[in-house]
């Protein structure tokens, strides 16, 4: 779904784009944004990233896994049943994170390098895996805080907003819809606009909402807008029709 997001807004980087052309032609005019190719796009990094070493090692490259494709980067389970994501990207951070949670491995110097830990990826991966799972989450953040490694809890998204950066001023957005309340991310960047700059915590226009509205502005009268409305080619805001309706009338009457 994260696909959708990104699509959406290389279409309104396209438009901007587009608007910025002096003499946009019928073709600078037509932006379509699929997305397979937005994925693409997204994956742009990786993509690259292995046809560079490809031709770096002079063989066809494979994706080794993981993040950057080093062993002991990314999520590992706690004791707990918690996640906690681990950067590990050079020798010293390897180092750190073997002392600190007392791996045997810490000691093997097949393992001292990078090269070498990723000729050896299974191994290090169920070695990793092997010392976090063996404590919860405390213990892992306490003994990682103390050597300076670099680490974050891996959080469900029903507590995402409980941490004290999402709850940072700024950050979120408040507000009622259809008697349901509501906590949003704000706009990135918005928390270093001017004062007012963000506007009114308003909720989502209803569907059809400014359909009358803008037919209106284009010349419509409001007997075709409603010609067309019975035919569904538009639509019309009708509170009845709303998909939640039937449960806040439930909610209403407990």
């Amino acid at each position: 779904s994260y696909h959708d997001q990104f699509a959406g807004a290389y279409a309104v980087i396209r438009v901007i784009g587009a608007m910025m052309l002096q003499s946009p032609t019928p073709a600078d005019r037509l932006i379509e944004i699929g997305l397979y190719e937005t994925g693409l796009h997204v994956a742009g990094r990786d993509l690259a990233g292995v046809q560079l070493k490809t031709q770096l090692l002079g063989r066809p490259e494979k994706e080794g896994g993981g993040e950057f494709s080093m062993p002991g980067y990314g999520a590992y389970l706690t004791a707990d049943d918690r996640w906690v994501y681990l950067l590990v990207l050079t020798d010293v951070h390897w180092a750190k994170l073997a002392k600190a949670l007392a791996m045997p491995e810490a000691h093997d110097a097949e393992l001292a390098k990078l090269r070498d830990r990723k000729k050896q990826r299974t191994r290090v991966e169920a070695a990793v895996r092997r010392a976090v799972g063996a404590l919860h989450l405390a213990e892992v953040s306490s003994r990682l805080k103390a050597a300076g490694l670099g680490f974050t809890e891996v959080l469900p998204i029903e507590r995402v907003l409980e941490t004290p950066q999402a709850r940072a001023q700024g950050k979120l957005r408040n507000f009622d819809y259809r008697g349901f309340d509501f906590e949003v991310p704000e706009f990135p960047g918005a928390a270093g606009a001017a004062a007012g700059a963000a506007g009114e915590n308003l909720p989502p226009p209803e569907l059809g909402a400014h359909t009358l509205a803008l037919m209106t502005a284009l010349g419509f009268a409001a007997e075709q807008v409603a010609a067309l409305a019975d035919t569904g080619a538009v639509a019309l805001a009708d509170a009845e029709k709303f998909t939640w309706a039937p449960v806040k009338a439930k909610r209403a009457e407990k």
